[in-house]
């Protein structure tokens, strides 16, 4: 027995010391070993435009009556910067060179349910004749709460814009893919084992479901996604809001396992009362009533009574229930991390 522990303790030391020298290794080739380049032919960075003016302009025809034209001068346009770039939220845009209309966005006339184009990103090809034109960039809000929100202009390469946009966004890509893999996983195996009946409980199938939902939202919610799903970006927005609405339900009915009697009860009748709120929402988007993105804050006021309600059944816990115990610093942090997340959306206006 002591030879064994010996040779682990060994083992364990040994791993140790070569996982240090191994991270050592690492940063010091990041941060001190390098290539000498030459390059005749040089890429051109991406730039982001900071000379034009911005124009706010009466509309009758438009959702809010006013729409924002933005004027500006390309210039130093080569081979490889070859793209006018700009990303827009719900809003309907125009760009001209020189009075001659090159692009348009707007909802397909035949749509019957969203009347937003959502997120996009415009990307505007260029060649070195419009070195020195004029360019008019017209956009128009359909909620008020994008009237305000700042269009920065990039040019550049195409695939420079790009790469730059994945790599920002990549940490919440790998995250929500991951969350996605994970959470499709539990909604399988979890139902299987039921029907085995190696398992009576629902607990991992809804805790699958939310991390799903977590992962379409924050997805469908970077910048980059409508980049990734080019080939409906319209509908992405309302996914990202619709996997919102729902997503505090699957939460308190895998937590509400943990808990019995009024508690249990008050955690079941929040989770139907989000359910209710989903299901209006809904009813409001698909009869036209109202945008999915204009009962946000119905969303949020949802997700905090269900933290209120997380917490208050955390804080009155039976300390001799061992279930019950375990699962307090869990709501702390989902409480903390939710909030956190509500805040900078306000702040920010975003939420990516």
């Amino acid at each position: 027995m002591k030879d064994k522990n010996r040779l682990q303790s060994v083992v364990t030391i040994t791993y140790a010391v070569v996982f240090l020298l191994t991270l050592a290794f690492a940063i010091y080739m990041r941060s001190a070993e390098y290539n000498s380049v030459y390059q005749a032919r040089a890429i051109d960075q991406c730039e982001i435009l900071e000379n034009y003016t911005e124009t706010t302009v009466e509309d009758s025809s438009a959702p809010l009556g006013i729409r924002k034209e933005y004027c500006f001068k390309l210039s130093d346009i080569s081979n490889t910067k070859d793209y006018l770039a700009f990303y827009i939220v719900h809003h309907y845009a125009e760009v001209y060179i020189d009075g001659e209309l090159v692009f348009s966005l707007t909802p397909n006339e035949n749509n019957r349910i969203g009347a937003s184009p959502g997120s996009n990103w415009v990307f505007i090809p260029l060649n070195q004749t419009d070195d020195g034109k004029d360019v008019k960039v017209s956009v128009t809000p359909v909620f008020k709460s994008v009237i305000n929100r700042e269009i920065e202009f990039m040019l550049g390469a195409r695939s420079d814009i790009v790469l730059n946009r994945l790599k920002t966004d990549a940490p919440q890509i790998i995250l929500s893919i991951l969350c996605i893999f994970i959470g499709i996983s539990l909604m399988i195996v979890q139902p299987i084992a039921i029907l085995r009946k190696k398992s009576n409980s629902w607990g991992l199938f809804y805790l699958g479901n939310l991390l799903f939902l977590v992962g379409v939202w924050r997805i469908t919610d970077t910048r980059f996604s409508p980049i990734l799903f080019s080939e409906n970006p319209m509908s992405l927005g309302y996914i990202t809001i619709a996997a919102l609405f729902i997503a505090a339900s699957p939460l308190l009915l895998f937590i509400k396992e943990r808990f019995v009697g009024r508690k249990k009860a008050l955690l079941l009748i929040t989770a139907f009362a989000v359910c209710v709120s989903a299901i209006i929402a809904l009813i409001c988007q698909v009869f036209g009533i109202a945008e999915l993105r204009e009962t946000l804050i119905v969303c949020h006021i949802m997700l905090i009574v269900c933290l209120a309600v997380l917490v208050l059944v955390s804080v009155t816990r039976n300390n001799k229930k061992a279930g019950e115990a375990k699962l307090h610093g869990l709501i702390l942090l989902l409480s903390v991390g939710a909030l956190a997340d509500l805040l900078y959306f306000y702040w920010k206006k975003t939420s990516s």
